[in-house]
């Protein structure tokens, strides 16, 4: 009997873990492109493919209304190379971001235009950058006192590998709800097997 009292307050700590648990992140990756340059100082740099040049990032969503797609206000998370357009944290320059819009199919098709722009007073140093799957990522920066600037054009090609997966693993907190769990269960059964002691040694 009292097994299946522990069981059953296991199962209750483990059936709310499960409840209170959010959604696994996506990570994806696109990787070739390719790059073509202009500069202030001459001609445009002739384009070349890159292999090497990726975009990565993750997304944290629910299909909450159950269409078979996450769009834009079913994601409360959209990192792009390491910043997370959604939360946009201001330093360490003045910075500006932007998601003009996304949309997840659940058969894999991914769809987002982002922006971003930075500022460095001191220096006047201005970034802008814009990714539009499909199309083109163009990377633009001047340093406005002494007008030089650069644009970095990465465009899409049919030899662009495209890769999303879910994270399979549990977040931090599903895997601290899941130990306490475990914890007051084994302390549970540790507390009926010092009182039974007790009671036979009286």
């Amino acid at each position: 009997m009292k097994r299946k009292h522990l069981y059953a307050a296991s199962l209750l700590l483990f059936s709310a873990a499960a409840a209170r648990a959010e959604p696994s992140p996506w990570w994806f990756s696109y990787t070739g492109f390719y790059h073509e340059v202009t500069t202030d100082s001459g001609p445009p740099i002739p384009g070349e493919f890159d292999p090497q040049h990726q975009i990565t990032g993750s997304f944290l969503g629910e299909d909450l209304n159950h269409d078979n797609m996450i769009d834009r206000s079913e994601i409360s998370m959209l990192k792009i190379n390491g910043l997370d357009y959604i939360a946009c944290p201001p330093e360490p320059d003045d910075r500006t971001c932007r998601i003009d819009w996304f949309s997840y199919t659940l058969d894999g098709a991914l769809d987002f235009s982002a922006y971003l722009a930075t500022h460095n007073e001191p220096t006047s140093f201005y970034t802008y950058s814009t990714i539009a799957t499909g199309d083109t990522q163009h990377d633009f920066w001047i340093v406005g006192r002494a007008g030089v600037w650069r644009n970095d054009y990465y465009r899409w090609t049919p030899e662009t590998a495209f890769t999303i997966i879910q994270s399979p693993f549990p977040e931090p907190g599903q895997y601290a709800m899941l130990a306490a769990g475990l914890l007051a269960a084994t302390t549970l059964r540790t507390r009926r097997q010092r009182k039974r002691q007790g009671s036979e040694s009286n």
